[in-house]
């Protein structure tokens, strides 16, 4: 089986994962057998203006 990591970072869709985007990949590397974990960054993003 192939193995794939997804990063998620941030909370939202103009300053990091967007849900339909995560979702939507996540459900296609599922359709297509793929074990996925899911990671995230240990950092904390700069602020937007």
């Amino acid at each position: 089986m192939t193995k794939a990591y997804v990063l998620l970072s941030g909370c939202g869709s103009r300053d990091g994962s967007e849900i339909h985007e995560a979702t939507l990949s996540l459900l296609a590397l599922d359709q297509h057998h793929v074990a996925v974990q899911c990671i995230a960054p240990l950092h904390q993003k700069l602020k937007l203006k």
